[in-house]
């Protein structure tokens, strides 16, 4: 995915004379697929025709230090992804006029649209970067479905509209973005970090304070309705009833206990607090992959899961709804379940581990 990405870059700005400069406009930086996209595809660039900067429209987030580290540019607006503050886009606006860009690549349906609003009067190119497939309004924020249909309306004037899988330029361009902007490029995995690790698998039943023999079953996406996270405690609920000694985990923004709206759903459910893991954002995720006996997508909507890549590269078993590409991802290493249906998903489980009764 990286060497693709450069190719596009390439083939927008061309062979430049000078290095060239590209500021990326993401939503937030908490941990997350996307922004660890980014992060990867800055680290990893070896042109070294292009000088990346970052804008994070929001505060921050957990994945910020990894960019400070690394030594990327990075600019916090602290605008509210809700309710943006007019001021705060101004200020951007003289920033982004300071630094002048040859190319701003919008991130997500917020860093898309911000990206337009940028580009104008710089004389600068636009690329948009989509990761996800559609989500119905019901299901959707009310700004964030805005964004979507605004989207649709302007997408004549990016360069690129860069698509995670080809099911989510499929539904995109039935709501109306241009079709002859389309590029797919999907998701990729480091090998050399996500990789079958029995030492990972031993340190984490410590750290949880489990037998080393424990079955441990895991979500990793953060916490939102569109994630699953719902089914998934349900199956859980469900696989406890007949093989009490299981465990389950959570990890990604929001899963903590701290987290009202999960604990009552957890609590409601029966689920004995010494099953189930809360662990939040992690900032090494790939230890606790690789530790893994099960890793699940159950999303109602998802592109291309890259906590199930990622998953698949550490020879961890995947149990997936059948959304997006994840059916692809798996392929005769993992099972497919229907969207929604905690039923077929610890049953999944139970049949994966020779437990069905």
């Amino acid at each position: 995915m990286i060497k693709t990405y450069e190719q596009l870059l390439m083939q927008i700005l061309g062979q430049m004379e000078r290095v060239g400069g590209i500021v990326h406009i993401i939503p937030t930086l908490d941990i997350g697929g996307t922004e660890l996209v980014l992060l990867r595809l800055i680290q990893h660039s070896t042109l070294g025709l292009f000088h990346h900067q970052v804008v994070c429209l929001g505060q921050g987030g957990g994945i910020l230090p990894r960019f400070v580290e690394a030594n990327i540019p990075v600019f916090c607006c602290g605008i509210h992804p809700q309710c943006p503050n007019p001021w705060k886009l101004l200020q951007l606006r003289r920033w982004m006029a300071d630094q002048n860009p040859d190319l701003i690549a919008g991130w997500l349906y917020h860093g898309n649209f911000v990206s337009l609003l940028m580009a104008q009067g710089l004389g600068c190119r636009v690329i948009w970067n989509i990761r996800q497939c559609v989500i119905s309004r019901q299901q959707e924020k009310k700004v964030t479905a805005a964004l979507r249909w605004l989207g649709a309306r302007f997408s004549w004037y990016p360069e690129r509209i860069v698509y995670n899988s080809r099911k989510a330029s499929m539904e995109h361009e039935a709501l109306g973005y241009d079709p002859t902007k389309t590029y797919v490029i999907p998701n990729t995995v480091d090998a050399t970090v996500f990789a079958p690790n029995s030492l990972a698998r031993i340190e984490v039943r410590q750290e949880l304070q489990i037998s080393s023999d424990a079955v441990l079953i895991g979500l990793i996406a953060r916490y939102h309705p569109i994630k699953g996270h719902a089914i998934f405690l349900q199956a859980a609920q469900l696989a406890l009833a007949q093989v009490p000694q299981l465990h389950f985990i959570l990890l990604g923004t929001g899963t903590v206990w701290s987290n009202p709206e999960l604990a009552n759903m957890i609590q409601q459910l029966g689920i004995p607090s010494s099953n189930i893991h809360l662990m939040g954002e992690q900032t090494h995720i790939e230890r606790y992959t690789a530790a893994l006996d099960i890793a699940n997508s159950c999303s109602l909507s998802e592109a291309q899961s890259n906590a199930i890549l990622e998953a698949v590269s550490c020879g961890v078993y995947c149990v997936v709804s059948n959304v997006g590409d994840s059916a692809e991802l798996v392929g005769s290493y993992g099972a497919v379940v229907p969207v929604g249906d905690s039923n077929q998903l610890a049953a999944a489980w139970l049949q994966h581990l020779g437990l069905a009764s």
